[in-house]
């Protein structure tokens, strides 16, 4: 059976003999805290939790606003800056239309034809 203390105190066989001058031991003990301070532990880690959901939703929510606020601002300056190129028609036209135009709507002598 295995002894920790020959571990401890290489006393035979044990941490020195086995892994020579260079052996190192590491103990690690765990902590025994109280319910009180256990409880404590989980309040601040809610509690920081808790902050951090809260510092994304107004971030979220603000730069939400902000980008709702700049698209009402484009579109009140596009509102305002109308030009006749908003009310423009474009589209192909063969060149039996344009001549039918031009034998019976066009008036060279008026600068604005009129449709008969």
């Amino acid at each position: 059976m295995f002894n920790f203390k020959d571990l401890i105190y290489p006393s035979g066989v044990g941490a020195m003999t086995q892994c020579g001058q260079d052996a190192h031991l590491f103990v690690q003990i765990p902590c025994i805290n109280n319910a009180s301070e256990i409880r404590w532990r989980n309040t601040i880690g809610l509690m920081i939790a808790c902050l951090g959901v809260f510092i994304y939703l107004f971030a979220f929510l603000y730069i939400e606003y902000m980008r709702q606020v700049q698209e009402n601002k484009f579109i009140d300056w596009d509102v305002s800056t109308i030009t006749a190129a908003d009310y423009t028609v474009e589209f192909e036209i063969s060149h039996e239309m344009f001549s039918t135009f031009k034998n019976k709507f066009y008036d060279i002598t008026n600068p604005i034809s009129e449709i008969e």
